[in-house]
């Protein structure tokens, strides 16, 4: 069994390759070709936020593979990350674990590669701005993403916290060298592409903000109680999500109308068939994108000799 640890998993997975490898994984789960079972989760019955779940999932041709991943928020008062993962990856044909790796930074790839692919079916080609709400881990991949899928020029963005918008201005500007601006809760909304990764529990996004021809990604409020969409931009939106479970979530909860799924976008389906459409990108994470990422993953490390070979 291959172990990979933190700094093994490092380098290992690009967002371009990223992108290519969850986009197969949802097409080939659009045409049967996977096991997919609901996620398990839960919070603690504790004051603070803390949240845990299962996800396992089988895809023909990729891999099987289950992802233990919590979130607590409160980790970021000392400086520890909010979300912590490791992923077991399976021989489907002999069901032998064959790779236990750190799934934390593989979780933030694996979102903005969705991100990205999302963007490159549902925002207007001609899109160059980006407006970002919530500056953490998920927010630089989702940018990183949207840069692969579109000519994006200038980012505005806003954090309740002003150092966090200041690292997350220097380091991206840095690793893009793209233009990034401090902005406010409503400017912010003013883009062509709007990202939110938010712990909220009430809406940052509002119908009287949003432009015509906007699409939105929204990526937190993934649990019944959180909120990052509010009721008027939910009306005039189209609305995609990630997986069933995405129904499930505060923003989405009781809402009624079509809701598509980005495996038949992927396989085809349309979505925008106006610039000004405005539509959205619902996602709460699956064990599809966990999959092929984790796959990805081990496929490079056993090409480059890279993990420690164990036994239990």
């Amino acid at each position: 069994m291959l172990f990979l640890s933190k700094s093994d998993i490092a380098g290992l997975a690009s967002v371009n390759e990223a992108i290519d490898s969850v986009e197969k994984a949802f097409l080939k789960h659009a045409h049967g070709k996977s096991v997919y079972p609901p996620k398990t989760q839960f919070i603690l019955p504790t004051e603070q936020w803390r949240w845990w779940a299962f996800m396992p999932c089988y895809i023909e041709e990729v891999g099987l593979a289950c992802k233990i991943v919590s979130e607590y928020p409160e980790n970021q008062k000392s400086g520890r990350p909010t979300i912590a993962a490791i992923i077991v990856l399976c021989q489907a044909e002999t069901g032998e674990v064959i790779a236990l790796m750190d799934g934390t930074y593989l979780t933030a790839v694996r979102t903005g590669a969705l991100g990205a692919i999302a963007a490159r079916y549902l925002a207007r080609e001609a899109a160059k701005t980006v407006g970002i709400i919530g500056c953490g881990v998920q927010a630089r991949t989702q940018l990183e993403g949207l840069t692969k899928v579109r000519g994006i020029e200038k980012v505005r963005i806003y954090d309740l916290n002003e150092s966090a918008m200041d690292r997350f201005s220097s380091e991206m500007q840095e690793k893009l060298g793209i233009d990034i601006e401090k902005s406010n809760a409503i400017d912010v909304l003013g883009c062509d592409i709007v990202v939110t990764a938010t712990f909220s529990k009430t809406p940052v996004v509002f119908g009287k903000n949003i432009i015509r021809g906007t699409h939105v990604t929204s990526i937190g409020a993934h649990t019944p109680d959180a909120r990052e969409l509010d009721d008027s931009f939910l009306r005039k939106t189209k609305i995609v999500i990630d997986s069933p479970d995405a129904r499930k979530s505060g923003d989405l909860k009781g809402i009624s109308g079509e809701i598509i799924e980005i495996k038949d976008v992927v396989a085809g389906k349309k979505v925008r068939t106006d610039a000004d459409d405005i539509t959205l990108f619902k996602s709460v994470g699956t064990a599809l994108q966990d999959i092929a990422i984790a796959s990805l993953a081990y496929d490079n490390a056993k090409e480059r000799g890279v993990g420690t070979e164990i036994s239990l």
